[in-house]
């Protein structure tokens, strides 16, 4: 088997965003400025430490590009660098859809030059090699990509305290579930550093089984179903994986949210425009897990059923018996409308 080396900038650094600031306030949302010091520490020539996060931190409150837990914007986060003296090779900001080609991006600058990613669905990431996951819950975040190996990118990711000492690994499909909706490149300003390349041609067309149709917004199956949206997006990479749709998109019982079945897969849309692929997995060991239960109840009713038609059987069966007094007046009776007769 063929083993694919790493390829990883010789300055990344593994960095936390969570630091408690000079102020004695605790810094939880500077997953930005952790990835623009790691960024700037490779295109400086010399790995990112936490003083570097604590001053780029404070430069940007100071110049009202951050909040005060540190939480920023690609665009600030751009303007920084240029600040700090490093060149933006690209700066695709904040869109939502993202219709930047940033795999293309990411798959030619991965190594070579260090990117910030912007993503609206954190919590979809997970390590390729560890499974270590981001918190539940977490929405908008930055990463540095820093690299690749076989398994995916090398990231720096700030929200994962373990990231001190490990880098992290995300592939193609985790960041693409975790919505990426903004990028930014800086160039290598070393001395005698090579230039960036240019970036890698976008990727043609994807194929499509057959018979369906694709203009660019809506897929249009010959059953006449449509894929539209960030479901499209997140679908068409995956289109043999996740096979044909069994439906349009759905609302669902939660606001603004849609669902679609598809024969292998269900994939989802939030309110803020991101897609989800939904836990299939989860809910059908929930459904085993419902439908045995109700075998069991069906069981002992019908064992209470069962029951019951025995005890009648037993009671029809069984002759009633005559109360003697009863019996008597009967006979009295019978005499009285003889003699009547």
């Amino acid at each position: 088997m063929t083993t694919i080396a790493p390829l990883i900038l010789p300055d990344a650094a593994r960095l936390s965003e969570f630091y408690t600031a000079a102020s004695g306030r605790w810094m939880n949302g500077t997953c930005g400025e952790t990835a623009l010091a790691v960024a700037l520490g490779c295109v400086q020539g010399r790995p990112a430490a936490l003083g570097d996060l604590e001053r780029i931190t404070a430069d940007m409150q100071a110049r009202g590009l951050a909040s005060a837990n540190g939480a920023s914007t690609l665009a600030g986060l751009a303007q920084e660098a240029r600040l700090q003296g490093a060149r933006v090779l690209v700066e695709d900001d904040y869109a939502n859809p993202f219709t930047a080609d940033w795999h293309a991006l990411i798959l030619s600058y991965a190594g070579i030059a260090p990117m910030v990613l912007q993503l609206s669905n954190g919590q979809a990431l997970k390590d390729a090699v560890t499974g270590a996951s981001d918190e539940a819950g977490l929405q908008q975040h930055f990463v540095a990509i820093l690299g690749k190996q076989a398994e995916g990118y090398v990231c720096n990711d700030g929200d994962q305290l373990a990231n001190a000492v490990t880098f992290r690994v995300y592939s193609y499909a985790d960041l693409a579930a975790a919505t990426p909706d903004g990028l930014l490149i800086l160039a290598d300003t070393t001395p005698g550093a090579p230039p960036a390349p240019p970036a890698a041609p976008k990727e043609p067309p994807m194929s499509l089984p057959q018979g369906y149709q694709d203009d660019g917004q809506t897929v249009t199956t010959p059953d006449g179903f449509t894929i539209a949206g960030a479901i499209r997006a997140l679908w068409l990479p995956f289109a043999a994986a996740f096979g044909a749709p069994l439906e349009n998109a759905q609302p669902t019982n939660v606001p603004g949210v849609l669902e679609q079945r598809f024969y292998g897969v269900i994939l989802g849309t939030r309110a803020d425009g991101s897609a989800y692929v939904a836990p299939v997995g989860q809910m059908v060991a929930d459904l085993r897990a419902t439908s045995a239960g109700q075998t069991t109840q069906i069981t002992a009713l019908q064992a209470q059923v069962a029951q019951l038609q025995a005890q009648l059987a037993s009671v029809s069966a069984t002759p009633t018996p005559v109360d003697p007094a009863t019996e008597k007046a009967l006979a009295l009776l019978s005499a009285l409308k003889t003699a009547l007769a």
